[in-house]
């Protein structure tokens, strides 16, 4: 096979990186992307995806970000690629220092706070993360309770999520 079939071969499947695409290349670039970010998925670990704390938000916008341009061609493919790769393993190794080390965990994903404790509602912990009583009521109401006498604490956790702990005498109707 010659070069220039070679070349011909290849800008006809796959385009250039100057944004000037057919339908039918930016077709073959999205599903080539999208089984490369699978493949950046499992080096970034699933809690990537699965525990969205905030370090984990950021990888996921800063790959999707990087990963559209593998698609439309405004930037060189491969660059792309890799630029999401390293996202990934930085953030693979973040995750690793940040499980070895509890001060930087605390600083990586931040610390759950406790918003009810007894009977007493932590006002400031509640406007600290923006939860009115009635979104703590409704958290309630969700996970099967009823009252806030039913609840010994309720914290929310790294991931923006509020978890309850019932009071040891409570039984459930």
């Amino acid at each position: 096979m010659s070069i220039q079939l070679v070349t011909f071969i290849y800008a006809a499947w796959w385009g250039s990186d100057t944004g000037q695409l057919t339908v039918f290349q930016m077709i073959v670039r999205a599903i080539v992307t999208f089984l490369l970010a699978l493949l950046i998925l499992r080096i970034a670990g699933s809690r990537s995806f699965g525990s969205k704390s905030a370090f984990d938000v950021v990888l996921s916008i800063t790959v999707g970000a990087v990963l559209s341009h593998c698609i439309t061609g405004h930037y060189p493919y491969l660059a792309c690629v890799a630029a999401a790769t390293i996202l990934a393993l930085m953030h693979r190794l973040f995750a690793l220092i940040a499980f070895k080390n509890s001060f930087l965990s605390h600083l990586i994903n931040g610390q759950p706070h406790v918003l009810l404790k007894g009977d007493q509602i932590l006002w400031n912990n509640m406007r600290k993360h923006d939860i009115s009583l009635e979104d703590l009521i409704q958290t309630l109401h969700k996970k099967g309770f009823s009252d806030l006498n039913e609840i010994d604490e309720a914290r929310i956790e790294t991931d923006g999520k509020i978890s309850l702990v019932p009071k040891r005498n409570y039984i459930p109707d």
